[in-house]
């Protein structure tokens, strides 16, 4: 991956270093993990520390002919530290997740929890915690939509701004979004446009703009929840209950538009109650 590397070294850090607030990570290396493998920008950030801590311990150390600290995993991913050890300088990937030869990560065990936090506000897992990262790399990957932050919080019921939650319950979190979003995928009318996708209780607000592309995946831009859970979410029942921070003209844009019945989903999950709509044009 890196021409000019020298014999290899011992570690300079302990892999808790990587959730040290000294130790700084940029926006733009989170973008550019984002872009190689195609996952949203916020769940990018995530991924960092985790997997700085991982090829801490797993990886090999070596110095470049910049006296810069280079960490690579063998296989795939390596991450470039500056001589003061406060600064990952990028990140560098030989392939994208989405192409990768290796065996998929499983889930991890169902009695160790795990741990995502923030990038900018970095918090030690606790001891014992399974390090996810690969897993949660490879769920996102396979995501066929993008979903936003917004999108998230709304999913899991979080104000807007509070962060993602607790740390040990995002992984759980995340995986329930990635099952309800194949659901939602297989819902989408072909064509580009923005759509209204109800399932169960929820209602997901998804824009389309290449359905030809397979690389531009649909995006994820509200999740609503109806106010009765008990009852179906049918043409008298539409009226999604906005969540905190959100503004009124997003649930009337919700609120609003014609529904049109969807078949696919009976076969696939027939306990969800489904409706798909497109919202009206705007004259």
């Amino acid at each position: 991956m890196i021409i000019g590397l020298r014999r290899g070294i011992d570690p300079p850090i302990n892999p808790s270093y990587a959730y040290s607030p000294e130790l700084i990570v940029t926006r733009p290396l989170i973008g550019y993990l984002s872009t190689v493998h195609s996952i949203d920008y916020w769940v990018a950030g995530l991924l960092i520390r985790p997997m700085l801590a991982d090829l801490t311990e797993a990886g090999s150390w070596r110095r470049d002919t910049a006296q810069r600290f280079v960490l690579q995993d063998g296989l795939c991913h390596c991450f470039v530290l500056e001589r003061t050890l406060r600064h990952v300088a990028f990140y560098l990937a030989d392939h994208s997740q989405y192409n990768c030869f290796a065996a998929p990560s499983p889930p991890p065990p169902a009695n160790q929890s795990t741990w995502f936090c923030a990038p900018d506000n970095p918090v030690p897992p606790p001891e014992g915690s399974h390090n996810a990262w690969r897993y949660l790399l490879r769920t996102a990957v396979d995501l066929p939509v993008r979903v936003s932050h917004v999108a998230f919080h709304y999913f899991a019921r979080l104000d807007p701004g509070s962060g993602l939650g607790p740390p040990d319950r995002f992984l759980s979190t995340f995986e329930a979004l990635a099952e309800q979003a194949r659901i939602v995928h297989t819902l989408l009318p072909e064509g580009p446009g923005m759509f209204n996708i109800v399932v169960g209780t929820q209602v997901w607000t998804v824009l389309r703009e290449d359905a030809l592309d397979p690389r531009r995946k649909p995006r994820v831009h509200s999740i609503q929840h109806f106010r009765d859970p008990a009852a179906p979410p049918q043409t008298d029942n539409a009226h999604p209950v906005p969540l905190p921070g959100e503004t009124a003209p997003g649930r009337k844009e919700i609120a609003s538009g014609e529904f049109v019945a969807a078949s696919t989903l009976v076969a696939a999950a027939p306990a969800l109650p489904t409706t798909v709509r497109r919202p009206p044009r705007e004259p």
